[in-house]
This record gives C-alpha cells, structure tokens and sequence, in this order.
C-alpha cells in the first residue's frame, strides 16, 4: 500500500499538520502578548524612573528654596536692603558664597531701588539680560514668594524668589531675594547615578530668547512618545504647569529594556512544545488502536475469501463491535452471505445446464467456462483460465465464419453469431462435434472492458 493511498499516513500528516499550525499559532500568540506585556512592564518602569528623577528635580529645587528662606529672614539681609551696605554684600553674597551654598547666581531687588545688588559664579552668565526677566520684582507684591524656572540664551535654570522680612515682630517685607541654579549636564548626571539609568533635559528654546515661568502650583509631566533603540528604550516626557502651560524643555529618560534577549520564549515555548509532542503521540496511538489496526484486520478479514473460490464459513470479524468499523463489518458480512447464496444458486444452476458455456476477456482469453465445457474439454477449469479461446477448439467447416471471426465480431464490431458448426477440440483431435454456435458481446464489471459470452450446444 503506498504512502498516499494509506489512511493512517494521511490522518497522521495532516494531525502533525494541524498541530504544527496550533503550536505555531499559540507560540505567536504568547510571544505577541509577552512583547505587549514587556512593553508595558517598561513603560511602568520608565514612568517609575521619571517619577525618582522628578523627586530629586525637587530635591535641588527645596535646596535652592530652604536657602532663599534663610536669607530671606536674616536681619542682616533685612537692614542691607534698609542701608545698602556693601560689606553685607561682600562678605556675605559673594562668589565663594554662592559656591558653598550650591547655587550659581543671587539678586536683591526693593520697591525703592529697583536692582540693588547680582552676582554669578558663571563666567558666561550674563547678568543683565538674566536680571531683565525679574524687573517686574521691584513693583510687585513683595510679599508673595515666588519659584519656577528661566530660560536664557539655551540654558535653563531653577529659581526661588521670597520677600526680605529679618526676624523681626512686624515681619514688614522690605524686598526681594533671588537665588538661582543653573540645569546643568551634571546635574543630569547626578540624577543618572541616582536613577542607574541615562537622565537628560533638553532645552527647546533657541539661543536668543529669554524667558521666566512663574509656577504657582506643582509641577507635572506626561509621556509624549516612547521609541525602542536596540536594547534600549528611550521615553520623553514634557513638563507642564497649570491648565494649558507647557514648559519649554523636555525630558528624556534612556533605560535599558529589562530583557531583550529571544532566549527568554523557550520556557515558554518548550514546555508547549513537549505537551504538544506528548498530545500526538497519544492520539497517534489511539488512532492506530481504534481506527487503522481495525481496519487493517478487517481487510485481512476480507482477504479469507477467494477471487473465486467462496468459503462457506466465514469467521466472524473479531473487533465487531468497534463503532463504525463494527457497522461495516456486519454490512460485508450480510452482503457476503447474499453473495454466497447466488453462488451457490449459480453454481447449481450452471452444473444443471448441459450446454458448454465459456467468457473471454477483450484479448480472447478464458476467463470463464462452466462445468459441463470443463469436462467436455477435458480439462480442469482452473487450468482453462487466461488460455486463448482459439487454441482450445477449430472450425472444420470451409464455408462457415472460423473461430477467431466469431469473436472479431462480438469484441470489435459489437455484432452477435449463431449457427451451427462441426467443431474439432483440442483434448480429442479425433473426434468431430456438431454444435449448435452462439457468441454475443458483453461487458465486463471491471472497468467495462469489452468481453464475449460463447454458448456451444451438441446437436447429436
């Protein structure tokens, strides 16, 4: 039996087929949604960062805020803005100041005066356009603390703004202390050891502009995209203040993806893999228990019975009772009991018939002869099949249609003969048999090929 007339083989292909395609399909699905689940576990992640780099922003911020406080309520600063004494300034707001207290720039402004007194320890900084941006602090309510940011000339910076008022009963606010740190790139640095993650600010301002956000309320930052570069991820978030308010400055936070690796799928994969493996073989076997071994025994069952030779006791088919194959066998089985019992009628009622009756193929061949031609013939029956029907007996008569015309004419032409004939056999080359002829054509069941029926009756 070839590979593709094999039933087993084929329901086997197209199982290991079908559960390819699932183990396929499952393993895509698996790794689709563990991509989407990674990403979200790193935007979390990313989200979580921004949210440390964010504290310590305010960390630097308080540091700057905590300072301006102290110099806000000191009764030296408080009589400087009433006396505008230079010594205070000097000894108290110079460059090695501003160094020990961490930040990068300081202005002291009045109602009256206006600008009384910057300083910087930034050699680039320029004073006067920085300083601009905080006119507006002489008129203002001295009262109210101020904070938020400045931009100048591409470079960003943290302020605190808190009225002069000394340590005095009235607390009377005389003026206005400014202090200033700048964004630098080590102070991104700074958060990026904190945070063990890439941290930067990137100003979106050009390097002419020049501006001030007061901001009132907290601070706050959404993500604006997210893009995966290799191994890493990179997240941008903007700063916003109030309602509508969009600080000029972006974040960006670089982390490396807490697994990019494709070996992280096979614990995954393997175990579906193995389940899967372990699910065909099992079904393989029960294909093989329930379907393809019984219905190879019932062919093998079949196969007890003869081309020709009928057996008049067929044993009962073993795995009857198997659902489908047990209906089958029972339906072989009722039909091969019909068959038997037109056999036997057959045969009966061709061993009654004294004429000599004989089938041959489309070549001419025997393939069938009746009892009574066998022992006419003198032969055995078996050994008349496949034997060329001309060779078994001859025409005497001249003027008579010979053998090989009668079945020219049954085979080719479709035509029927009768008549009589005196006919010589083979077996008795002696002796002269006067016969009654009558050869028609026929077709064979297998494939209908063209056959001939030859009936001979003694006449004497």
């Amino acid at each position: 039996m070839t590979w593709k007339n094999s039933i087993e083989n084929r329901l086997t292909f197209l199982f290991m087929l079908v559960m390819f395609g699932l183990f396929g399909i499952t393993s895509s699905i698996s790794i689709y949604f563990g991509e989407v689940s990674k990403s979200q576990n790193d935007s979390e992640y990313s989200d979580k960062l921004m949210h440390v780099s964010f504290a310590l922003i305010r960390g630097f911020r308080n540091q700057v805020r905590v300072l301006t406080r102290d110099y806000a309520e000191w009764d030296e600063t408080y009589h400087y803005v009433l006396t505008d004494d230079a010594e205070f300034t000097q000894q108290q707001l110079g460059a090695a100041a501003l160094e020990s207290g961490e930040v990068d720039g300081v202005a002291i402004h009045s109602p009256v005066y206006g600008l009384m007194y910057s300083e910087s320890t930034l050699q680039y900084l320029d004073n006067k356009s920085l300083w601009a941006l905080f006119d507006d602090f002489s008129s203002a309510d001295v009262s109210v603390p101020l904070r938020g940011l400045v931009f100048d000339k591409s470079r960003a910076y943290i302020y605190t703004s808190m009225p002069v008022t000394g340590n005095g009963a009235s607390k009377e606010s005389v003026g206005r202390i400014t202090f200033i740190k700048q964004i630098t790139h080590a102070l991104s640095e700074q958060i990026s050891a904190s945070i063990q993650e890439e941290f930067r600010i990137v100003n979106n301002l050009d390097t002419h502009t020049s501006s001030r956000f007061d901001i009132h309320d907290k601070w706050r930052y959404e993500r604006l995209n997210m893009s995966f570069e290799h191994e890493h991820l990179v997240a941008t978030y903007q700063m916003t203040h109030g309602e509508d308010q969009v600080l000029p400055l972006h974040i960006e936070v670089k982390m490396k993806r807490l697994d990019t690796s494709n070996d992280r799928y096979w614990p995954q994969l393997v175990p579906q893999f193995i389940i899967m493996a372990i699910l065909g073989g099992m079904l393989l076997l029960i294909l093989r228990r329930r379907v393809t071994n019984p219905i190879k025994q019932l062919i093998e069952w079949l196969n007890q019975i003869g081309n020709l030779n009928m057996s008049e006791d067929l044993k009962p088919f073993e795995r009857a009772d198997y659902g489908e194959i047990g209906v089958l066998s029972k339906r072989f089985e009722e039909i091969y009991n019909d068959l038997y019992e037109q056999h036997q009628f057959s045969q009966i009622l061709l061993y009654s018939i004294s004429d000599f009756i004989f089938t041959v193929d489309s070549a001419g061949r025997v393939d069938y002869c009746n009892p009574a031609a066998a022992e006419w013939l003198k032969i055995d029956a078996r050994s008349v099949e496949h034997q060329e029907f001309e060779l078994l007996l001859s025409c005497l008569d001249d003027d008579l249609p010979s053998v090989s015309n009668w079945l020219y004419r049954a085979l080719h032409t479709y035509s029927e003969y009768s008549g009589e004939a005196n006919i010589r056999i083979i077996s008795q080359p002696d002796c002269v048999f006067k016969m009654q002829v009558q050869v028609s054509p026929m077709l064979q069941a297998e494939e209908g090929q063209k056959g001939a029926m030859i009936i001979l009756r003694p006449l004497e």
